[in-house]
């Protein structure tokens, strides 16, 4: 009987890639202290090459949407909504001219 797969949590793989991103010890040095093999890094770094992140899912089913999703997207657009609002009401600040006071008596 084959021994179970070791499972890595999204959080864990962040942490572990933002030690060898620090540059601090040597990529090796890093595996070794989170007890993380060559292999699965070479994985981890595949999978940001191809999707953009570690935690992409290879295969199976795509997850379902739920309503934090919807909820997500909404707020989204609303943020957007917002940022465009206030950038149309911020007009270009006057000119001031070094050296000189634009005070006139």
């Amino acid at each position: 009987m084959r021994p179970m797969r070791k499972k890595y949590t999204d959080e864990f793989r962040a942490a572990v890639l933002a030690e060898i991103a620090k540059a601090d010890f040597s990529v090796n040095a890093t595996l070794a202290r989170f007890e993380v093999p060559r292999s699965t890094y070479q994985e981890w770094k595949r999978r940001i090459a191809r999707y953009g992140s570690p935690n992409a899912r290879i295969g199976g089913r795509p997850r379902k949407r739920t309503h934090l999703d919807e909820r997500i997207d909404q707020l989204e657009d609303r943020v957007e909504s917002l940022e465009e609002g206030f950038d149309a009401q911020i007009s270009p600040a006057p000119e001031i001219e070094h050296g000189r006071s634009s005070h006139v008596d």
